[in-house]
């Protein structure tokens, strides 16, 4: 009988490992999804103290969807940095993890890494340090140091290059900051300088730790036009003689001609703060981003201005899809303009943290550290989803980035989101 008993309180205690929490799906009284069950759920944390993050777009593959991975900053423990990991986009297992950076310091951060096609060599750069990455083994297939220097390093990345902007070191060394845009290749990492930027002035003002400073690129494209590739980029011109004002500029460079379709073009006139954000939504012919609390767009092909919105707060993340633009403003509302005039088609009050993505007329993203899904059409909330694991960590939060896989032979889709200690993949709505 007393081994009977043992054997009882044995089981009882490894029941949690072997059945981890269960999650339930619950609404609200207006119908809204505030609890779902997931399809998995798969750790991206060594400890529950260590929060995974470092990537601000879903990076996805044929076989799976790239999330950070926290674990122990080497030698101190009591900080966590994060890796990449690729996770199955059907189970949830990994397929490999990659940790290998070039220096003992180094975070993850893959906030202005820009590629749509992961399947062959992923480009990751971090400061002056440069990745590539082979996404089918997580194996390392270059890595370097370049050197010339960086600052909020934006890059974009096609089939066999990769474009990245870095500050010239002679410009370093002589404390200014002048950056340029760099051509490399996706098989080596090696890089030419490309293309210097169109500034208003010859001497840069004093700013971010140097002597003088012209400017910054913080978006960039690879756009096919007519069957050839193009660069889109823009960026802010410091160099008007009054702090804290800048002229925004954008560019459209053809690759294949090597000729400016357009140079330095000023989307307005300098202003007060009037630092692009560098999201660069581009469709239908169309080009929109934000700066301060502009939202702006232009045609694609001349450079010309459309139309413009003024609002009270800072404009932040935007998506661009049919004939619509989500824009969110920093004093917590998410609006849904005509993508061709600028007029409100509807607005919700949502403290947005994260990118904006679409599937079927469905917008997903993360709010208010829940999981927010929003009926593209009328504006209404059907998600708003709690983190499971807050209660483990009050820092849990949904957060990062979300992306949608659509679903096979017209099945639902796959949504995915992480809470910096685990993944999650749920059944689309549609």
């Amino acid at each position: 009988m007393r081994h009977h008993f043992s054997a009882i309180i044995l089981l009882t205690l490894l029941l949690p490992a072997c059945n981890p929490d269960k999650i339930v799906t619950k609404t609200d009284a207006e119908g809204v999804v505030v609890q779902l069950s997931p399809v998995w759920r798969s750790s991206v944390s060594e400890q529950t103290k260590y929060i995974a993050d470092g990537i601000g777009q879903a990076f996805i593959t044929e076989r799976g969807i790239l999330f950070p991975n926290a674990t122990a900053l080497p030698g101190k423990p009591q900080y966590a940095r994060s890796y990449l990991v690729l996770k199955d986009k059907d189970t949830g297992e990994d397929i490999w993890t990659w940790n290998d950076y070039l220096t003992d310091f180094e975070r993850l951060d893959m906030y202005k890494n820009r590629q749509a096609n992961v399947n062959g060599t992923l480009f990751y750069a971090s400061g002056n340090r440069g990745y590539g990455i082979d996404m089918q083994q997580g194996r390392t297939i270059w890595k370097t140091t370049y050197a010339d220097m960086w600052s909020s390093v934006a890059t974009v990345t096609g089939p066999d290059k990769f474009y990245l902007t870095l500050n010239p070191i002679e410009c370093y060394n002589q404390s200014i900051f002048k950056p340029q845009v760099n051509q490399g290749e996706l098989s080596s990492g090696r890089i030419i300088r490309m293309l210097p930027l169109v500034f208003e002035a010859d001497k840069g003002k004093p700013g971010g730790g140097y002597k003088e400073d012209f400017g910054q690129v913080n978006g960039m494209r690879l756009i096919s036009i007519n069957g050839e590739e193009h660069l889109l980029f823009n960026y802010y011109d410091s160099t008007p003689p009054t702090a804290n004002w800048y002229t925004p500029r954008m560019s459209l460079y053809n690759l294949v001609r090597k000729t400016f379709v357009y140079e330095g073009l000023a989307m307005k006139e300098a202003g007060y703060m009037l630092a692009v954000n560098g999201h660069l939504q581009v469709t239908n012919g169309k080009v929109y981003d934000a700066m301060s609390r502009y939202t702006v767009c232009h045609d694609l092909l001349t450079g010309k201005q459309l139309w413009e919105r003024v609002f009270g707060s800072l404009c932040d993340y935007q998506l661009a899809t049919g004939d619509k633009l989500l824009t969110y403003i920093s004093d917590g509302y998410l609006y849904c303009l005509d993508a061709n005039t600028g007029q409100t088609r509807w607005q919700q009050e949502y403290v947005v943290t994260s990118n904006l993505t679409e599937l079927n007329g469905v917008v997903y993203y993360t709010a208010n550290q829940r999981l927010y899904a929003t009926d593209l059409q009328s504006g209404k909330l059907l998600w708003k989803i709690d983190s499971p694991d807050a209660n483990r960590n009050s820092n849990a939060q949904f957060r990062g980035f979300v992306a949608v896989v659509p679903g096979k032979e017209g099945g639902k889709g796959r949504v995915y989101a992480h809470t910096g200690l685990n993944a999650y993949c749920y059944e689309a709505i549609r």
